[in-house]
């Protein structure tokens, strides 16, 4: 399950479309990168536990 997550927000459209959906919930742009930003750094510790397939 965190692979998929994480292979979805390597690519930018998903953060596109998260940003979309931040517009729509009414956050403003502080407030979506600061989201963003913590999503990212709780992922990306994540990734460092997390063994890759085949690996």
């Amino acid at each position: 399950m965190f692979q998929v997550i994480l292979r979805a927000l390597s690519q930018p459209s998903t953060y596109a479309g998260l940003s979309g959906l931040a517009g729509a919930a009414g956050l403003s742009a502080p407030e979506f990168q600061a989201t963003a930003s913590l999503l990212a750094a709780l992922f990306g510790a994540v990734a460092v536990f997390v063994n890759e397939r085949g690996a």
